[in-house]
């Protein structure tokens, strides 16, 4: 179980890091916001809908802060900022949706 919650967590952390730097990188390719999630939307996961995969991520983002909080890793310190920043990804994805 515990090797299962270490891959859900790091599978977590770099599909949040790969969707937050997409969508970073759209937002400094183009000056028209149209533009922006245009080329998001084409280019992003296989044309997957953005609330879908947003939803997605909220929904792996809580299961990996349940893991990181009942599972302990080897480092309590890479633990803590794990927990972070996966907190900050939780909030950010959850004011999207507002």
């Amino acid at each position: 179980m515990k090797k299962i919650s270490n891959f859900i967590t790091y599978l977590s952390v770099a599909l949040n890091l790969y969707f937050n730097l997409s969508w970073l990188y759209c937002f400094n390719k183009f000056d028209v916001q149209t533009e922006r999630t245009n080329y998001f939307t084409e280019n992003f996961i296989f044309g997957l809908p953005v609330l879908a995969v947003s939803l997605a991520l909220i929904f792996l983002t809580i299961i990996s802060l349940s893991m990181l909080i009942f599972y302990k890793l080897k480092n309590e310190v890479f633990r803590i900022a794990l927990l972070i920043l996966q907190a900050i990804f939780l909030i950010i994805y959850l004011w999207q949706n507002l």
